[in-house]
């Protein structure tokens, strides 16, 4: 009886942790797209991430694509997270924060030079 409830708290344990993990990612997530400039741009993803690509070093900013699906793509760099999000075909939600709590002038310069590019 000792052994089986040693297994089942091993397991508990083990799927919390596992669990805890993906709570830990949310909360991240939710963080960044709390404290972001948010904007919708009449644009399909693949348009807005190609202008992502070219609008970064325009405003001497470098960041890595680290998500890249068809619902959503995610760039990330030293003080940059730029995320993107399909909401139609041609309509895309995107999220800007620079530093952690995010600094709009930057955020602000960053998406009218993605507007540029589109």
């Amino acid at each position: 009886m000792k052994k089986m409830l040693l297994l089942v708290a091993i397991a508990v344990v083990a799927v919390g942790s596992i669990c805890g993990c993906s709570v830990i990612e949310d909360m991240g997530k939710s963080h960044h797209e709390s404290h972001a400039t948010i904007a919708d741009l009449k644009a399909p993803i693949d348009k807005v991430s190609e202008a992502v690509v070219a609008a970064l070093p325009k405003v001497g900013m470098t960041a890595n694509k680290v998500m890249d699906t068809v619902l959503e793509k995610e760039f990330k760099g030293d003080d940059i997270n730029i995320t993107m999000k399909k909401v139609e075909d041609k309509l895309t939600k995107i999220y800007i924060r620079h530093g952690l709590n995010g600094d709009t002038v930057k955020e602000a310069a960053l998406l009218a030079e993605i507007k540029k590019q589109l």
